[in-house]
């Protein structure tokens, strides 16, 4: 299993799971997540994912390749995340993303394990 962390402050409990480099999260993705959307959709053609910290996609994205090997598996971030390729894409003025966890100006230790 992955890192996780348990903090005490306080008298409250806290547990940092390190999601962006724990290699339980795309584990627990492609089991139960990808099993799960499987189980609903059998035989999908393509499937739309946010990148998010990396394990959703990851896993779930090999799940599909394991049960469905012709599925495309599409990653997507917001205008100005560093996770398109050429990097040319990446270029503008954007420095704040809205929602939480996705739009990153570096790339997660996770996607793609």
């Amino acid at each position: 299993m992955g890192q996780v962390f348990f903090i005490e402050m306080n008298s409250n409990a806290f547990f940092v799971y390190l999601q962006y480099g724990n290699e339980a999260n795309p584990r627990v993705h492609q089991q139960e997540t990808g099993a799960e959307i499987l189980q609903q959709c059998s035989d999908l053609d393509m499937i739309v994912l946010g990148v998010g910290t990396g394990g959703g996609i990851t896993g779930i994205g090999r799940k599909m390749k394991e049960s469905c090997p012709k599925c495309t598996v599409v990653g997507v971030d917001p205008e100005g995340s560093s996770m398109a390729a050429p990097a040319a894409m990446n270029e503008c003025d954007t420095t704040f993303w809205e929602v939480e966890g996705i739009g990153h100006s570096w790339i997660p230790n996770v996607l793609g394990i």
